[in-house]
């Protein structure tokens, strides 16, 4: 009976516990397979999903993290240099206003009526950094600075 008792209270505490071991040593985290396996167990619920609603499984799982060795940072390099994305205090971010006018248009998807500002705001939410220097709200990020205990790969940009 102690055990159980034991279980369900770190079951009832799990998300407070973890909210509060990741905002203490989260940033001591620097191996690559543990957020490897962080977004496969994610990546495995969502197949599971699928599965169940009788949805194919894909041929081929195509993962960012699997060209973070210079071919990303070379094709934001090459929006840089195109004059279509710009740097800010370690992020780059993509210019709606440039690209438009280099003539080219930017179907920018419109949101639900009832989606509030900070829903929309949760388009970057927590990955939007407080001291970005974005030149219009619409810019979005093509390359992210790392805070600590986030995955990061080296760039011209930092991590």
């Amino acid at each position: 009976a102690a055990a159980h008792s034991k279980d369900a209270l770190l079951d009832a505490s799990k998300d407070a516990l973890m909210a509060k071991l990741d905002k203490e040593k989260g940033h001591t985290v620097t191996d690559h397979s543990i957020f490897d396996a962080h977004a496969r167990h994610f990546e495995n619920e969502y197949l599971e999903d699928m599965d169940a609603l009788g949805i194919m499984r894909p041929d081929v799982m195509t993962r960012i993290s699997a060209y973070m060795d210079g071919r990303v940072q070379r094709y934001i390099e090459k929006l840089e240099d195109l004059g279509v994305a710009y740097e800010s205090n370690g992020s780059v971010y993509f210019s709606i206003d440039d690209f438009t006018s280099k003539g080219y248009n930017y179907r920018k998807l419109v949101p639900a009526t009832n989606t509030s500002e900070a829903e929309m705001a949760e388009g970057e939410g927590a990955l939007a950094a407080e001291d970005s220097e974005k030149r219009n709200k619409n810019d979005f990020a093509v390359w992210k600075k790392s805070k600590p205990g986030e995955p990061s790969w080296p760039s011209r940009w930092g991590q």
